[in-house]
């Protein structure tokens, strides 16, 4: 989206020009175009996606794969020791 925000914030400035309104035949083409172009990328997303799920090739939930929980709780053992360095900063004037 943020890219789609970043190129419309110029788009419309460029394709649809007040000098040629209310006749914007380049403008119109342009658009369709575009509307074409990101139907089909949504599309082809939308083919990837539901093959991904078909193949579960990226099942968190696969055997030997830890679920979400299980994750937690290695992360949270309380063998896990946080160490903080604290260093004498010490002010040199020159």
């Amino acid at each position: 989206m943020t890219i789609g925000w970043a190129f419309f914030s110029f788009y419309p400035i460029t394709v649809f020009p007040i000098l040629e309104a209310p006749q914007w035949t380049k403008g119109f083409t342009v658009n369709i175009v575009f509307i074409v172009c990101y139907w089909t990328i949504f599309m082809v997303g939308q083919y990837l996606w539901r093959r991904e799920i078909a193949s579960r090739k990226f099942d968190i939930n696969a055997p030997g794969n830890m679920s979400e929980d299980e994750f937690v709780k290695e992360t949270e053992k309380e063998d896990a020791v946080h160490v903080e360095i604290a260093e004498d900063k010490k002010e040199t004037r020159v």
